[in-house]
């Protein structure tokens, strides 16, 4: 006869983890942000050398928006929020948004 401590059990858990999801900082163009003003601001924030802030502040103005960098939410909304801060010390009315990339 078997008694509840001669049976044993044997559990096999199995956890998946997954890299969290990547959020863009994309900033959108307007016609009263100096140009300047976005390459300034993109090598500030994001580190950009100044020819890939030229090239990125160009897309931006041309396409209306363009995605400046990919971090986890806090970062890139905390990203985001600098850099309005520092658009509207300035006076300027430059928009920037956080999506799910």
């Amino acid at each position: 006869m078997m008694t509840q401590s001669d049976i044993q059990v044997e559990e096999k858990i199995k956890i998946n983890l997954k890299e969290p999801s990547k959020w863009a900082v994309v900033y959108l163009n307007d016609e009263q942000t100096p140009m300047d003003f976005v390459v300034n601001s993109l090598i500030k924030h994001f580190q950009y050398n100044q020819e890939q802030a030229q090239k990125m502040t160009n897309t931006i103005h041309n396409d209306g928006k363009g995605v400046v960098a990919l971090y986890n939410f806090e970062i890139a909304e905390q990203k985001a929020t600098e850099v309005k801060v520092d658009a509207v010390q300035h006076g300027y009315p430059l928009d920037i948004k956080v999506e799910a990339s």
